[in-house]
């Protein structure tokens, strides 16, 4: 079994599977009818299992099979998971596991451990006794036909992945004295569009509803913890919080985490499939957490408190109408796929005080053009990784007081022109030249740049970091001045440029033949001072005045 969801994240477009369920593969194979295979045993203590063939006439080429547990206690984890090595173990009745039609777990038995049920992919029910208190860790995991859950009366804990990918799932019932959703415990329950969470939950793991069917959540007052994510993906109309909540409220269909003083300081979900096509955010909110708004579809524009210190990882990715957009003067984060596909979204000013632009932040805006920079504290932020596959940025402005970047001609650099950050895809030329101060290109720094045909690099140019001249697909013609760049291999740092592209080097340059890699692209010499190549501001014209060397002289062997 493999598994992966698409949802809001970025490139990355999928949701891969967490760690310890790529460990737990479900063998290659089963054979359904194995008849050397056991079809009774023990599987705790003073717990035994038993199959028992099903008739079925209008499935008689295979063997069906109900399933029955009785006993009393806990069932015994080791029969299932190996510790040492954290792989799945052949259950008892993983052979079968495709033909059991049916399950029973006897009352007095009081744990089901974990992966105690993986892949009972014909599983259509689930009714569990009153003595059950704790489902294990990825339990009924890739339950694919399983249609509808009934907890018993005693359950205080549903572990982590428990119904993960049971994709059918479309009714569940929690007892009252449920304290625990554990992480990814509903996650692919892509059918599941209601839920009642009962008075007593205390805890909602991470992304335990990310994704499914949700439409409409109301928070028991006694949640107290909320992680990351947990109804992400989800295409909520309505979230609500029960009377009487001192952790959570909801306002518009915003879900906040409160402060002690009851006051909103962390939006953690947003009902995304609202009709609103504006959202406010509470003053006093500082943080804005992980994917909290990813795809909400009908936003338009945003109003963001003043007191809003964090955009976290696709906060608002794939907000596909977003078109307005206003950061305030004290925010400092912007996280990781904070805006990626928000496709409308037209032009960023990034206050003074961001000290932290992640990759990807601004990734896929197809409608952005301009973005100005502020007073930013630090020089740390790759602007390239943040806004690559934009392809339409045309302005590049820096404020004149930044004292780390600056804008020439919307190339941006460092202030001591040492760096290159970013170069604006939309930019007219055809032909530029790099300053010649500059010892680094960043990555993603020129890329998906139409209009570009030839690049002159600097002798002061020592690394070319990764992807750092990539997709331009016009851009034949690359002229070194120096020697080899160091610091990645050039299939990494020149990438998908025009099929013919050359890289012209001279003939007293050193450290092509050291990395293999650069003859991944065919080599010419060229001389920089028999032509007219260095007119950049920090390069005088050669009094020669000879054309640009011709692409036809040979090709280095």
């Amino acid at each position: 079994f493999s598994f992966a969801l698409a949802f809001a994240c970025p490139a990355h477009t999928v949701l891969v599977l967490p760690t310890e369920l790529q460990a737990a593969s479900l063998p290659e194979t089963a054979n359904t009818n194995a008849p050397n295979t056991p079809l009774s045993g023990t599987c705790g203590e003073s717990i035994t299992w038993e199959l028992e063939e099903v008739p079925m006439e209008d499935a008689s080429d295979k063997t069906w099979y109900h399933l029955s547990l009785t006993g009393e206690g806990s069932m015994d984890q080791s029969l299932f998971w190996d510790i040492h090595t954290e792989t799945v173990i052949i259950s008892p009745w993983m052979d079968y596991r495709e033909g059991i039609l049916s399950l029973t777990i006897g009352e007095g038995i009081t744990s089901i451990c974990d992966y105690a049920f993986l892949g009972l992919s014909s599983l259509t029910s689930l009714e569990l006794p009153d003595s059950i208190i704790s489902i294990g860790n990825s339990a009924f995991r890739e339950t694919a036909s399983l249609t509808s859950v009934t907890c018993g009366a005693g359950l205080k804990r549903i572990g982590n992945n428990a119904f993960f990918n049971a994709s059918s799932l479309s009714s569940v019932h929690l007892p009252e004295g449920l304290e625990e959703l554990g992480s990814y415990a509903f996650s692919g329950c892509t059918r599941l569009s209601g839920i009642s969470l009962p008075e007593s939950l205390a805890a909602i793991g991470h992304s335990a509803f990310f994704p499914s069917g949700l439409t409409s959540i109301t928070i028991p007052r006694n949640v107290s913890s909320i992680l990351p994510s947990a109804f992400s993906g989800t295409p909520l109309e309505e979230i609500h919080v029960q009377d009487g909540s001192q952790y959570y409220q909801a306002q518009n269909n915003v879900l906040y985490g409160l402060r002690e003083d009851g006051t909103p300081q962390k939006a953690i979900a947003y009902a995304v499939s609202a009709p609103a096509n504006t959202v406010t955010l509470a003053e006093g909110t500082e943080t804005i957490g992980a994917y909290t708004f990813s795809k909400a579809k009908n936003l338009t524009s945003l109003g963001l408190p003043s007191t809003l210190t964090e955009i976290g990882l696709g906060a608002f990715s794939r907000c596909s109408s977003l078109n307005s957009l206003r950061l305030p003067n004290q925010l400092q984060t912007i996280g990781e796929d904070a805006f990626w596909g928000c496709k409308s979204l037209q032009e960023i000013s990034i206050p003074d005080s961001v000290t932290t632009v992640g990759n990807r932040a601004f990734s896929f805006c197809d409608a952005l053009t301009a973005i100005h920079i502020g007073n930013l504290c630090t020089s740390r932020i790759e602007w390239g990784n943040a806004l690559q596959n934009s392809k339409s940025i045309r302005t590049v402005t820096v404020a004149p007081e930044n004292p780390y970047l600056t804008s020439i001609d919307n190339v941006l650099y460092d202030k001591a022109h040492t760096t290159l950050y970013y170069y604006a895809p939309m930019k007219p030329d055809d032909t530029y030249w790099v300053l010649a101060p500059v010892t680094a290109i960043s990555s993603h720094a020129i890329g998906q740049v139409p209009s570009i045909e030839k690049l002159y690099l600097p002798s002061t140019l020592a690394k070319l970091c990764p992807y750092s001249i990539f997709a331009n697909q016009n851009l034949d013609s690359i002229y070194f001045s120096g020697n080899a760049p160091n610091g990645a291999q050039a299939k990494e740092v020149i990438d998908n440029c025009a099929e013919d592209l050359l890289l012209y080097r001279t003939a007293s340059s050193t450290g092509w033949g050291s990395d293999a890699h650069w003859l991944s692209h065919p080599l010419s010499f060229w001389d920089p001072v028999a032509d007219l190549l260095e007119t950049g501001p920090f390069w005088k014209p050669s009094p020669s005045g000879k054309p640009i060397p011709s692409r036809k002289q040979p090709l280095l062997k």
